[in-house]
This record gives structure tokens, sequence and C-alpha cells, in this order.
């Protein structure tokens, strides 16, 4: 009797457990379940977005084979700074994880509609994280807006001309004479120039863009990395050298130096070490390497020649006209690069590790080196201080022409910070140093007025005291002598 009531008891939880509609359709317990769930995109790829337009991302989450699963999906940026997810619209309105189960009655899967907009130029992953076991990620890439497209053009053709014009320029102030007939005399010098800004700066900067700037995306390693194989010769540092009080006519080998090493080392370091910062899009190719040095050698290669022919004379005839055309070119430069440029500014202070190799590690490291190749090789006091000085200014300029030959969009936008970091913030050493040596100046010319002041002080104290003491004596020896006369 007991035992035909268990089986009876028995066959009635089975027969409830089957009709239970919860059960059955949550397919929980007796159904295959999966331990990571498929995510897939829609649209796969957004095309070209950009800053300030909206788009809708459609994101599933699936099984197969009639598998179910439950757990939580969470959605979120890989960077905060510019995240494209607009939490206000969509059918995902928080950061926060949330809930997900798929079984029959969902036909395992689930439709999530994402909001997107272009906040900044950048590069960001929307990534999906299915219960912290499994991260899908969607690459955004927000481009600028057309307008700011088109000034990007604008600067690349004005880039190349100042280039080139800077390059005749540099190579029409050169003086030959000088150059040849001391070249034998500046050997170590010319020595000093090469080891410095030719293998220790590339070596410096591969060094940075390797192992601190690891947080950054590929093209901004890469992208300082090509600013300290490109040396400056003309322009900043030459002022910086009469700042400094340096040498100029060693300033002017350096210039010619620099212009032929770089032809070499250039391509040399680009395709040695350059290589390893290459990634899918992020490359540079050979043909634009070798168009920016034409861009730079050839008007170098014209402005030397002219400077043979005895035009330097008639140049200085026409330099009022050429001082007025140059500073408005100078203006209009300006003004296109920060136009094409001014949507970076905003994430580029929040690289700290950039700012960081801009302003201190790579100038500060640079000056520090040729210092320390200067007096190995024992050069003198003024072409040590043109060394250290011309050694920590880099060219910005060849390093963007190149970026923007060989990058697409976003990019080479996102290149650019490296470049503008660089022109910002590399001087800034030299600078201080500058004030620095000017607030010591001034304060040794006081400490020594004050001390002639006090020193001629007591001098005119001693004289008056010397003086009365002659008025006092005086009129004794004139009653003396009354005195005897009246005897």
């Amino acid at each position: 009797m007991g035992r035909r009531f268990t089986t009876q008891i028995f066959k009635i939880v089975i027969i409830i457990f089957l009709c239970s509609p919860h059960i059955s359709a949550g397919q929980v317990l007796f159904l295959n379940t999966t331990t990571i769930p498929f995510v897939k995109f829609y649209p796969s790829d957004l095309g070209i977005f950009r800053v300030g337009e909206h788009r809708n991302l459609n994101i599933t989450i699936w099984t197969r084979n009639s598998t179910a699963w439950r757990g939580e999906v969470s959605m979120d940026c890989e960077q905060s700074i510019g995240c494209p997810l607009n939490l206000l619209n969509g059918s995902w309105p928080t950061s926060k994880s949330q809930f997900v189960q798929l079984d029959r009655s969902n036909n395992f899967s689930q439709l999530f509609n994402l909001s997107l907009w272009g906040s900044i130029v950048g590069i960001n992953r929307v990534r999906v994280s299915t219960d912290g076991k499994k991260t899908q990620n969607f690459i955004v890439r927000t481009q600028k807006t057309e307008f700011g497209s088109a000034f990007t053009i604008l600067f690349t053709k004005s880039l190349l001309i100042a280039i080139a014009t800077g390059n005749l320029l540099a190579g029409i102030q050169l003086n030959f004479n000088h150059i040849f007939a001391n070249f034998l005399h500046n050997l170590c010098f010319i020595f000093a120039t090469i080891i410095c800004q030719f293998i220790i700066n590339p070596m410096i900067g591969f060094l940075l863009a390797n192992y601190v700037l690891v947080n950054q995306a590929f093209v901004v390693r890469l992208s300082f990395f090509l600013i300290t194989c490109f040396p400056a010769g003309v322009g900043k540092s030459n002022f910086w050298t009469v700042i400094f009080g340096g040498d100029l006519q060693a300033a002017g080998i350096l210039t010619f130096i620099q212009r032929l090493g770089t032809i070499f080392f250039a391509p040399l370091w680009i395709n040695l070490l350059g290589k390893k910062l290459f990634v899918n899009r992020v490359k540079i190719v050979s043909i634009s390497v070798w168009k920016a040095l034409a861009i730079m050698f050839f008007p170098f290669l014209i402005g030397m020649l002219l400077a043979l022919c005895g035009c330097q004379e008639k140049m200085k005839k026409i330099a009022r006209f050429f001082k007025f055309l140059f500073c408005a070119f100078t203006l209009l430069f300006v003004a296109l690069s920060v136009l094409a440029n001014s949507a970076l500014l905003w994430p580029m202070f929040h690289q700290l590790d950039l700012l960081l190799c801009c302003f201190v590690l790579f100038p500060v490291v640079g000056h520090l080196s040729a210092l320390s190749v200067g007096f190995f090789l024992r050069l003198s006091s003024l072409q040590r201080t043109t060394l250290v000085v011309e050694n920590g200014v880099p060219s910005v300029g060849m390093a963007m022409l190149l970026l923007l030959w060989s990058l697409g969009e976003p990019e080479r936008d996102i290149a650019m910070m490296a470049p503008i970091g660089m022109a910002l913030l590399a001087e800034k050493p030299l600078l201080m140093l500058c004030i620095g040596k000017i607030c010591y100046r001034s304060l040794k010319r006081d400490t020594i007025v004050a001390n002639n002041v006090k020193n001629n002080g007591q001098s005119i104290a001693a004289t008056n005291t010397s003086n009365e003491s002659i008025i006092i004596e005086r009129p004794n020896e004139l009653e003396e002598t009354k005195n005897e006369r009246e005897i």
C-alpha cells in the first residue's frame, strides 16, 4: 500500500512538472545550456561617421542549436573620453549591467539598440561583455566634419609650401666659404652632430614610444617616433642658438649636415625600427618618405646653388618685401593649423604620458645627451652650446607631412597629437632655462649694485669722519698760535 502510494505521488509530481508553463518555457534545467553566447553587430561597419552625427547600432545576443543562457550583459566604451554611447536614447539606457535570459520564449536571442553619437575625433571601442567571460568589441572611427576635412587639405598644402620655402631660405643663408674652409677644423663637431641627432635621438624616440607610450594608440606612438627622426636645423633652433650665445657659424655647418644626413638616416630608421610600430591601417609608405625628403632637399639644394651664385646680396635688397610676404604666410599657416587641428586639443591635454614625453623626457634627455657627447669629444664652449640647443628641438613639419600623406582618416588626425604636443612643449625647457638665466643675472647684478652702494657708503662715512677730525684739530692749532703770539 505504501509503495503504491509513493509511486502515485511520484507520477503526479512528474505530470505537474511537465505541464508547468513557466518551467517548460524557461527550458533552463533540462534544455542544453551554453556558457558563452554570441554577439552580432549590425551594421558591421559604420562607414564614414563624422563628429556631430547620430547612428543606431543593433546588437544581437544569441545562442545556436537551441541552447539556453542567462547572465549579465554590460556595455561600455574602452575610453571614457569621447565615448560614442548616447545613453539618453536606445534600448540600453544605463551604463550598468543588465540581466538577460535566452530561451525558447525569445527564440534564444535578444536584440538591443544603441544610439551612437560622434563627440570628438578618434577611435573608440564599444565593448559588450557577457558575465565578464567574453568581450566583443565594435570599433567606432569618428572623423572630422566635412568643414574640418577641407581645412586639413588646405593645411597639408600650406605645410608643403612652408617646408619648401624654409629649406630654400636655409640654403640661401649658408656661408659656404666658411663651411668648406673650416670643415676639417670642425670634424669633431660634425661627428657629434651625427651621433646626437641621427643615432641617439631616434633611439630615444623609439624607447619612449615603445615603453612609455604603451597606453597610446600605435598611430600616436609611430608619429612620436617619426618626429625624432627629423632634426630641425633652421628656424626655432637657430633662434635659441642666438639667445644662448652659441656659434652661428657652427649652426650653419650643422644645418648643412642635417640635410645630408636626413636623406640617409630617416629611411633607415623608419625601415629598421618604425616597422615595429606598423599595424593594419597605420603604415608609412616608402613613396611618401621619398616624396617628403624631395620636398625638403631639392629646395635646399636650389638655395645652395643660389648662394654660390652670389644671390645673397640681391636677397638683402628685397628682404623687406620677403619679410612682409613671409609674415603674411606665417599668419595664414597658423590660422589653418588651428582650424585644422583644433578638435585635437581637448583630447590631447588628457594624454598625460604624451605630454610628459614632449615636455620633459625627450627634450631634456636630448639636451643632456648632447652635453655629454660635447664634453666627451672636448668641443669648445660655443660649439657645445650650439649642439645642446639644436639637439633638443626636432622638426615636426616633416613628420606631419609624412603622416598626412600616408594615413587615412581618422588615423592621420589622431597622429597629429604628437607633432602638435612637441611643437607646443619641446622648447619650454629652453624657455625655462632662459628665464632662469635672466633672473640669475638680474639677481647677481642687484647684489653687485648693493655691495657697491654699501662699500661707497662706508668710504663716504670714513671720509666724513676724517674731515671732521681735521676741522676739530684746526681750531685747536689756531688757538695755540694765538696764545703764543700774545706771550
